[in-house]
């Protein structure tokens, strides 16, 4: 579908790159709101959600697709690292990752931001796309 697609957390696909294939042909006539971006999620794939796995099986073999997308919301957060607590979140990434899943958050800077900024709370499954303003993948 020329769709790079990484699926680390296990519930969406998370679209990381996009060359030859139908999603370059979609977004050569769809407009600029609806048009396939880096970034964006896949998190429907013919009535099938939560399932990364089942989702990229279907967007390989089935013929008619029907597919949601979904564009994140990215927000910054300003944290100091706490030199015994660390961050207070454990990240994860896959060979293909281009960014960071948060797969456990625990006692630290991370949780006092939370309770501190509601609308803007890290939470379970989020990427994190950059560190002090620098973006890159995970190895990085």
């Amino acid at each position: 579908i020329g769709l790079g697609l990484d699926f680390y957390d296990g519930e969406k696909l998370h679209v990381n790159g996009i060359r030859a294939g139908l999603a370059e042909n979609y977004n050569q006539v769809a407009s600029v709101a609806t048009k396939i971006q880096i970034g964006d999620y896949i998190v429907e794939v013919n009535g099938v959600t939560g399932d990364a796995l089942e989702m990229l099986r279907l967007l390989r073999e089935v013929q008619d697709l029907r597919v949601t997308f979904r564009r994140p919301l990215e927000f910054s957060i300003r944290i100091r690292r706490d030199a015994k607590l660390g961050l207070g979140m454990k990240l994860g990434w896959g060979p293909e990752s281009r960014s960071c899943v948060v797969i456990e958050l625990s006692e630290g800077p991370v949780r006092k931001w939370n309770a501190a900024n509601h609308s803007v709370a890290v939470r379970l499954n989020d990427r994190v796309l950059q560190v002090n303003g620098q973006p890159g993948k995970p190895v990085e």
